[in-house]
């Protein structure tokens, strides 16, 4: 079933005068978000998955269970950040990162891009991932960070276990280089031996 192609979604149609705040349900084309520096409104559709809303019955249980993986993928990889992040930024931190997401309170948006069409209605070739980033989070993933030059995406991991797999092995690799570049512990029981100067004066 692709909900986004089915008359259905208008049942979930957003409350503009919604007064819990909860921006739950289905938001149409005509009311998306313009990009930061962008003119124009993004070409999407999206629904919100909130916890206690109404979601389309056949798609209910992959939705929920879905929410689900990302939100313990999302705490890992938050996680990975603090760990990772400079001392002065980490300190700042009033709680964990990893725990900030919750089942009980944390939205899912749910994208779909319908394909641009030209005037005579021709389907224009749809935007990569690289593209989406670049326009909506202002995340260029194509140009090296430090010297500006041209990258080429060799693969997208979409698979949250893997994703898992790889960034619990790039912590546990960080930690090992840690280790490796501490200085050597003292032994137990032996105290550093003072240092002592002779210092000379001259009385002439």
């Amino acid at each position: 079933m692709d909900f986004f192609q089915e008359n259905a979604k208008q049942d979930y149609l957003y409350d503009p005068q919604d007064k819990n705040g909860t921006q739950e349900g289905y938001f149409p084309l005509k009311v998306s978000e313009t990009a930061v520096g962008a003119s124009t409104k993004d070409l999407k559709e999206f629904f919100h998955v909130v916890p206690g809303a109404p979601l389309p019955t056949a798609l209910e249980q992959d939705i929920l269970e879905y929410r689900e993986e990302i939100l313990q993928l999302g705490s890992v990889l938050l996680g990975w950040i603090q760990n990772n992040a400079p001392g002065e930024i980490r300190h700042g931190f009033s709680e964990p990162l990893s725990s900030v997401l919750s089942s009980k309170a944390s939205l899912l948006r749910v994208l779909h891009y319908p394909p641009p069409t030209l005037d005579n209605d021709r389907p224009l070739a749809p935007l990569s991932w690289a593209e989406r980033l670049k326009r909506v989070f202002k995340i260029d993933i194509e140009q090296c960070p430090r010297c500006c030059g041209k990258l080429r995406a060799i693969a997208a991991i979409t698979q949250p276990e893997v994703i898992r797999k790889i960034l619990d092995h790039r912590a546990s690799t960080s930690e090992a280089n840690a280790r490796q570049r501490a200085p050597p512990a003292k032994p137990p029981g032996r105290a550093s031996r003072p240092t002592t100067a002779k210092i000379q004066f001259d009385a002439s």
